[in-house]
């Protein structure tokens, strides 16, 4: 399912470049971080923040890029759920998966 939900990612909306740093968008140190290579060995890394206000999305940025768009929130489900498995902790996973 993750890997599905990654090669299916589509961009909701362009927020742009935040003008105060990633406020609360979750970009920083808690932020889950995905790299993938592919058959040349080129890696991209996409960053997986916090839930947008109206919990529809989550917050996404590709490398290095300043620009931060929004994503469908079932990637970042599914990427903690398989982060849970390998450093578990005392609480679920808080996002749902959206149909």
């Amino acid at each position: 399912a993750f890997i599905e939900a990654l090669v299916g990612i589509e961009e909701i909306q362009d927020v742009g470049v935040p003008t105060a740093g990633d406020g609360g968008m979750g970009l920083g140190r808690t932020a889950v971080r995905v790299t993938v290579s592919d058959a040349q060995g080129r890696e991209r890394t996409l960053t997986l923040g916090d839930a947008s206000a109206d919990g529809t999305a989550v917050y996404a940025r590709l490398d290095d890029d300043p620009t931060v768009v929004l994503v469908g929130r079932n990637l970042a489900y599914y990427a903690r759920l398989i982060l849970d498995q390998v450093h578990p902790s005392d609480e679920p996973a808080s996002d749902a998966p959206v149909a």
